[in-house]
């Protein structure tokens, strides 16, 4: 078994690699970026483009996720 190189492939070798570096960024940069939301626009796009190669629940989960952490929806002020 043998790895192919094609677009298929290289595009997801790429989203693999974002999100590790998204991962790391999160914990280490600032809570307000909106690299993340970039990552999850290319993710999105992806799995729209590959015929929902990616399972539902965890793709949206994350996007919410990703839209909570960023725009701190969780924060009850009074």
């Amino acid at each position: 078994m043998y790895f192919q190189i094609t677009l298929f492939n290289i595009v997801t070798l790429f989203l693999m690699a974002a999100t590790l570096l998204v991962a790391v960024k999160r914990f280490s940069g600032r809570v307000d970026s909106n690299w993340p939301l970039t990552y999850y626009g290319l993710l999105l796009a992806y799995w729209r483009g590959n015929a929902y190669t990616l399972d539902n629940y965890w793709v949206l989960s994350g996007l919410l996720c990703g839209l909570l952490l960023r725009f701190e929806f969780l924060v009850l002020q009074r």
